[in-house]
């Protein structure tokens, strides 16, 4: 049963299967009571505490901890980044500055709750005034999890990114470009 968990519960694992229901048009939920924890995958919530490799590194030093034990998967904090491509801006933005005024009320498209402290100076990074969505990645993401490596200068004929996506990093990506 623990080599099934093992393959089933890795975050590369979630993550493609998240890939494969939303290229499939399921629509992810949102679970608006309680967000989840955030953190890095891999990070662990130690008795409420989130624990990066730093902090766990200098309690095992000062022996206030495990030194070798890793901890259950059911500790794990789900990775922060779940695929789900931006919706493109449909209309005409002429004149139209102030996205919050319609998005943020209950009339027009409602922005999703995880979007509540952002400004308008943040809608278009990842919105982008076309009728076309994101272009999908044309190869599998496992074993390619370094987009920038062949991305960011257009190496073995990689699509080079575009200069609108500067300080993007490859953690980054898959949020918009799904598999093809």
């Amino acid at each position: 049963m623990d080599e099934i968990a093992s393959v089933f519960l890795k975050p590369g694992f979630i993550m493609a299967m998240g890939l494969i229901l939303v290229s499939m048009g399921c629509t992810p939920f949102v679970i608006e009571a309680s967000p989840l924890p955030t953190a890095l995958p891999g990070v662990l919530i130690d008795n409420g505490e989130m624990q990066t490799p730093s902090s766990r590194a200098s309690r095992i030093a000062n022996g206030d901890g495990p030194t070798s034990t890793p901890a259950p998967w059911a500790t794990r904090v789900p990775p922060t980044s779940v695929p789900n491509p931006a919706h493109p801006v449909s209309h005409d933005l002429k004149g139209k500055s102030d996205c919050l005024y319609c998005h943020r009320g209950p009339t027009y498209y409602r922005m999703p709750a995880d979007h509540a402290k952002r400004t308008n100076q943040s809608c278009l990074g990842c919105h982008s005034p076309s009728s076309s969505p994101p272009k999908p990645a044309l190869h599998p993401l496992a074993g390619h999890e370094g987009c920038l490596i062949c991305h960011l200068t257009g190496k073995n004929g990689a699509h080079a990114v575009p200069g609108d996506h500067s300080g993007r990093l490859n953690d980054t990506c898959a949020t918009c470009h799904l598999i093809h």
